[in-house]
């Protein structure tokens, strides 16, 4: 009888509990409704925007480049640096020469062609800066990029690009981008054209491409790392709504410093700006998106004073490898 009263209500419902019951589930499938048909209205229009951004930004790129002659090594003009560019101690920040070259790496994009189907996205970047760099006051200064095809492959280019004097023709900085040819609307590699590679074959300066760079991976059980977190920002990302080249060192600058004052780091006990930076390197493996919390983990290692590792992470995945190498003093022997 207990069994049989207890399947009886099991089945048994008030005409009111029943009329509740309806309602609150088809207010509950009309707001859903609703809430689908806004996502899917704002990704849509999310969608054209950042297409219309994307045909702005090539616009605006071929404006900026158009005056450049045409020229090689192809060469992009600063009558000086603006006043943003250096930082409170009157140097330069490092991270507005990533800005520079990115620019003078699409010098040698095609998709400044007719056609913007595809374009170079940067997969590694190294900063070389040499003693001449730091010893010069840049302030009212004439400089130049130049930049040349160092090595094209099928898929694949690396650019050189040298930061001189305008007057003096003094090199201050070196560098080499290695940028993958992407298909813009499929997001794949692909290959390179005959035509520009029949453009560039006799103007390459390397037989084989750079021998890629072998970062120190964080261990789990390495206690001695500083973790800095931020949030990427309207301001961090480009017109394709992930986080472009310049941002990254200017993260990494921020978390070293953070860490060298909070005493996490042997060699610096200063904000980095305070410490001759002689190069930088760098792998891009994924993209960071706006609005994604970053975690940029630092450390250095006793067996190698003056060269600060990083990690990028997102969640459970390391987006970006890095390290920085400043001329710093060993620490006296106490």
């Amino acid at each position: 009888m207990i069994c049989l009263d207890s399947i009886k209500y099991s089945f048994f419902y008030t005409p009111r509990a029943c009329i509740g019951s309806y309602k609150s589930t088809k207010r509950h499938l009309l707001t859903s409704s609703r809430i689908r048909k806004i996502y899917t209205r704002s990704c849509t229009m999310q969608q054209h925007h950042e297409s219309k951004e994307h045909t702005k930004f090539y616009k605006f790129l071929k404006d900026v480049l158009r005056n450049i002659p045409n020229n090689y090594p192809r060469s992009y003009h600063l009558k000086e640096f603006g006043w943003n560019d250096f930082n409170k101690i009157g140097s330069i920040h490092p991270h507005c020469h990533v800005g520079n070259i990115q620019l003078a790496t699409y010098q040698h994009s095609p998709s400044l062609g007719e056609s913007n189907d595809f374009s170079f996205f940067g997969r590694s970047l190294t900063l070389n800066f040499l003693p001449a760099y730091h010893d010069t006051n840049f302030v009212s200064r004439p400089v130049r990029y130049d930049s040349y095809i160092a090595f094209l492959g099928r898929t694949s280019m690396y650019v050189g690009i040298d930061l001189r004097d305008a007057t003096s023709e003094a090199l201050y900085l070196s560098s080499i981008m290695q940028c993958i040819a992407m298909d813009v609307n499929k997001g794949t590699p692909v290959r390179i054209g005959s035509e520009i590679i029949k453009k560039y074959v006799d103007k390459t300066t390397l037989n084989t491409p750079p021998q890629r760079h072998q970062f120190l991976p964080l261990q789990p059980d390495n206690g001695d790392v500083f973790r800095w977190k931020t949030t990427v920002q309207c301001s961090d990302v480009d017109y394709n709504r992930h986080v472009n080249q310049t941002p990254y060192l200017r993260f990494m600058y921020d978390a070293g410093s953070s860490a060298a004052v909070a005493g996490s780091l042997r060699s610096f006990h200063h904000e980095l700006i305070h410490y001759k930076l002689k190069t930088y390197t760098v792998e891009y493996m994924q993209e960071i998106r706006q609005g994604k919390e970053l975690v940029v983990v630092c450390w250095e290692m006793d067996d190698n004073p003056g060269t600060i590792n990083f990690e990028l992470q997102v969640g459970d995945r390391t987006v970006t490898r890095s390290h920085l190498i400043f001329d710093v003093q060993p620490p006296a022997k106490l």
